[in-house]
C-alpha cells in the first residue's frame, strides 16, 4: 500500500495570518495533534469567537484533522480576508467567521508569555520560552513547578492555556512557583573552563552574568533584540558575498533547550535569515 506523501509546508507571506489561538501541541507534534484550542488571546480577533475547548473541524470548507493541516490552510490566507471555521463545541457543531486585520493589530493585542508548561509525574513543570521577562527569567528556571496564576490553580497544560487567555498586554500577573530541587553548591574554585559551552548554549553567559552579578545594572538583551542585531550582521555579511550558512553556523545553539530549537537549527542550515527562521517558529496562529 503506497505511503501518503506528507505535504511540504513553505511559508508564503513574510508574516503569516495569525488568529492568536494556541493548541496543546508542541511544534514537533503539530502534524499529529488534534486542533483542540486551549488558548484564545483576550482582545484579539478570535476573542469571543473561539472558546477554549473548541475543536476545529474545517477552515473555509476544507476539513482538517491536525494542527498541521490547519497550518497548511492558514498559509493560503491573506491579511484582510474573512475566514470561515466549523468547530465542535460541547457536542454541537458551530460556525465561526473571523475577519483578519493586520500583523500590526496582532502585535498590538498579543501577549507573549515567558513560559509554557508540561505535566511530568502529575506536576506542572515550567518550560521557559525563547522570550525574556527580566524579573521572571532571573528567578524562574526550567523544571520549576507552577502552582497557580493569580490564585487560580494550574493542574494541566489545558489549565495554563485557559487561565492565560484572560490577560491583555499590560496586565500584571502573579505566578506561584515551587522551586525544583537543586544539588548542593560546589566548593570554591580558582577558575572554571567554559570551553564550547558559549557556542552550544550562548545564553549560558546571560545566566552566568545574573548569578555572579545579581545587582548589576547591565541590561540583558531580550531575544527579539538579539535576533534584530543578528539580522543586521547577516545582511552586512551577505553584501560582502559571504555564504548564508557560513554566517549563521555559530548561531545554531541560540535556542538550546527551548521549544523550537531543532527547527531553528534546521531553518538556519537551509539558508534562512535569523528573522525568517525566528518568525517561522515562534508564533501562535
Amino acid at each position: 500500500m503506497p505511503v501518503k506523501k506528507k505535504k511540504k509546508f513553505k511559508q508564503r507571506l513574510q508574516h503569516s495570518v495569525r488568529f492568536d489561538i494556541a493548541f496543546d501541541a508542541w511544534n514537533e507534534f503539530r502534524d499529529t495533534s488534534k486542533p483542540l484550542i486551549n488558548f484564545v488571546q483576550a482582545g484579539s480577533i478570535s476573542d469571543k469567537k473561539f472558546l477554549v475547548g473548541d475543536l476545529i473541524l474545517s477552515i473555509n470548507n476544507t476539513k482538517i484533522k491536525t494542527v498541521g493541516d490547519l497550518d497548511f490552510e492558514v498559509n493560503k490566507i491573506d491579511w484582510g480576508d474573512e475566514v470561515s471555521f466549523e468547530v465542535k463545541r460541547l457536542d454541537k457543531i458551530e460556525k465561526v467567521k473571523i475577519k483578519t486585520i493586520s500583523i500590526k493589530s496582532y502585535h498590538k493585542n498579543h501577549v507573549t508569555w515567558p513560559c509554557h508548561v508540561k505535566v511530568k509525574n502529575n506536576l506542572v513543570s515550567i518550560e521557559k520560552q525563547a522570550f525574556e521577562y527580566p524579573d521572571f527569567d532571573g528567578s524562574v528556571e526550567n523544571g520549576d513547578i507552577l502552582i497557580s496564576i493569580d490564585s487560580e490553580k494550574i493542574s494541566s497544560e489545558f489549565d495554563f492555556g485557559r487561565v492565560t487567555s484572560k490577560y491583555k498586554p499590560g496586565n500584571n500577573v502573579e505566578f506561584r512557583i515551587k522551586k525544583k530541587d537543586k544539588s548542593k553548591d560546589l566548593p570554591p574554585v580558582d577558575g572554571v573552563m567554559i570551553g564550547r559551552a558559549v557556542i552550544k548554549k550562548p545564553k549560558f553567559l546571560q545566566n552566568l552574568e545574573k548569578k555572579i552579578y545579581p545587582n548589576s545594572k547591565f541590561k540583558v538583551k531580550n531575544t527579539e533584540e538579539i535576533i534584530k542585531e543578528l539580522q543586521l550582521y547577516f545582511d552586512h555579511q551577505q553584501k560582502l558575498g559571504e555564504k548564508k550558512t557560513n554566517i549563521t553556523k555559530q548561531w545554531h545553539g541560540l535556542f538550546s533547550s527551548s521549544s523550537g530549537a531543532k527547527k531553528w537549527r534546521k531553518s538556519l542550515s537551509e539558508g534562512m535569515s535569523p528573522v525568517e527562521a525566528y518568525e517561522s517558529i515562534f508564533y501562535l496562529l
